[in-house]
């Protein structure tokens, strides 16, 4: 599909369409437990897209736990707990998910070089960089550009 255009593309995707409606539970597997349960709670609304709306606004600046805690009103503990029993995640992971996020964004522009990227996704340290957006996407930036230019 993805190198297809016009009417071809849209047939692969009606293709597909077909295929997941005539899926038997076989062909499938749960991407969650038979025993997950959402912890999202309607009264938190508020304060996790406060949280959510900071983080993707400045994720490309230092974001301490200290400014974010605040927007939450909790203490630093209070916050590292509750953002990890809301998104299954630490605060630490999220803000590296968002910014490696970004960064595949920018890397599939050929024009942008990953020393750049990185520094514009909100790390000081190419090192890091690398280190963070292999441990996420499993590959290098450098392997990430390669393979999408293919």
């Amino acid at each position: 599909m993805v190198h297809s255009e016009g009417i071809p593309k849209t047939i692969l995707l009606l293709e597909l369409f077909q295929k997941i409606v005539n899926a038997t539970n076989n062909d499938y597997t749960f991407l969650s437990s038979a025993g997950y349960t959402n912890t999202y709670i309607v009264k938190d609304n508020d304060k996790i897209d406060k949280i959510f709306r900071h983080v993707f606004e400045n994720f490309s600046k230092d974001i301490n736990l200290e400014e974010v805690s605040k927007i939450a009103n909790m203490t630093k503990h209070a916050f590292c707990r509750y953002f990890k029993t809301r998104t299954q995640k630490t605060f630490i992971q999220f803000v590296n998910e968002v910014r490696i996020s970004q960064a595949c964004k920018l890397i599939n522009d050929e024009k942008n070089q990953i020393g750049n990227i990185a520094y514009d996704c909100g790390y000081n340290s190419l090192s890091n960089f690398n280190k963070i957006f292999k441990k996420i996407k499993g590959c290098t930036p450098s392997d990430y550009k390669n393979n999408f230019i293919k």
